[in-house]
């Protein structure tokens, strides 16, 4: 017999025990009622039990695992592989929230217990080691919620990821997931570890602070040793000019002559320099051509400064006067000219030229040699 013919069968006892009551009972005497009342509670005693059993059990056969949700096991393993392995699930509690045919959400509320203290770092101590506070301690509850979706298949369910609000990344591991050495704050161990760390701490700081001094130290001497490099520099290149001056000065010295020539694209040319007077810097010069005496110039000028090369030169400007200019040269005669000469290493001069005549330019190179005075 099925469980659920049960109800059938005991309804059809209690039709067959009053229709054989209702033939009997005119065959019963009066002393017999009473023995008659007995047997019929006792009968339907019977009956009432069999129906109470009969709904027991269907009860036990149709209050199985809803079709909507998967086994307890399996959602329990799911949660223990989506958690830390320093933690275990105490208890699971879901409910299925229906998403499709076939398809549940399930909402979950885990309590789990650490397999061992979990900790946090809190600071830092020697050799890189962590300084550790216990926030969880073993066999602790901890209660976190999550869900995951499931599917069915026929008769198996299949788990997604399990998804919970807390972030296993960040959360409270054991000592051994922290690096070697770590010791949990407020121990014997942590104080002392924290000592040293605040010794070494202070060590570090000193030698950082006389690192920087002697850094200073160093920097000052080099500003130092750098601004009298400049200042010896400056003081050899001051020197330096005051001797090419002086060099200079020599040089154009009254009734000193240069000769030498002058050159105008292929043509070349004698002259002849002689310095007439220098007053300071003002010098007063004569240029000609040593083979006609007629064809000659009067120069003017100063002593330059160069202030990129740091050298001097003789700048000097041709006077015009009625002085014959046989050859053409618009050095000599009635001409504007300008010559800037620099003295050589070998006591001459050279330098260039430049005139203008009828609007057009003409430039000369000129090197000269002191001739004995």
């Amino acid at each position: 017999m099925l469980p659920s013919e049960v109800p059938f069968y005991a309804f059809v006892s209690v039709g067959k025990f009053l229709v054989n009551t209702d033939k009997e009972r005119f065959l019963l005497t009066h002393r017999q009622s009473s023995v008659f009342l007995g047997c019929i509670m006792k009968r339907l005693f019977q009956i009432f039990g069999c129906l109470v059993a009969s709904h027991a059990l269907l009860l036990l056969t149709g209050c199985g695992q809803s079709d909507n949700e998967p086994p307890s096991e399996e959602v329990r393993a799911a949660v223990a592989k989506a958690i830390p392995a320093s933690l275990s699930v105490v208890s699971v509690e879901y409910e299925a929230i229906h998403v499709s045919e076939g398809a549940s959400l399930l909402k979950l509320k885990a309590t789990l217990k650490p397999r061992e203290d979990l900790c946090r770092s809190i600071g830092k101590v020697l050799r890189g080691a962590s300084l550790l506070e216990v926030v969880y301690r073993k066999g602790e509850k901890i209660v976190v919620y999550g869900e995951v979706g499931a599917r069915r298949q026929v008769d198996r369910w299949t788990l997604g990821r399990v998804s919970m609000e807390k972030d296993w990344r960040n959360f409270p591991r054991p000592v051994s997931g922290f690096p070697a050495g770590s010791v949990i704050a407020g121990t014997a161990e942590g104080d002392e570890a924290v000592k040293a760390y605040e010794a070494w701490k202070a060590e570090q700081e000193q030698a950082r602070i006389e690192a920087k001094r002697q850094q200073q130290l160093r920097l000052q001497e080099e500003a130092a040793r750098q601004k009298a490099a400049q200042e010896a520099e400056l003081a050899r290149a001051a020197q330096e000019r005051q001797a090419r001056l002086a060099r200079l000065q020599t040089a154009l010295t009254p009734g000193r002559q240069y000769l030498g020539e002058l050159h105008y694209r292929k043509d070349i040319q004698p002259v002849r320099l002689k310095i007439i007077s220098r007053e300071g810097i003002a010098v007063v010069a004569e240029l000609s051509n040593p083979v006609m005496p007629s064809a000659r110039g009067k120069l003017t000028g100063t002593i330059n400064p160069d202030a990129q090369s740091e050298e001097y030169a003789v700048v000097l400007a041709m006077v015009p006067d009625d002085s014959e200019n046989p050859l053409g040269w618009h050095l000599y005669g009635d001409h504007k000219g300008i010559l800037s000469l620099n003295l050589t290493d070998a006591g001459g001069f050279e330098g260039e030229a430049v005139c203008e005549s009828a609007g057009r330019e003409y430039r000369y190179k000129i090197r000269l040699q002191a001739l004995g005075n």
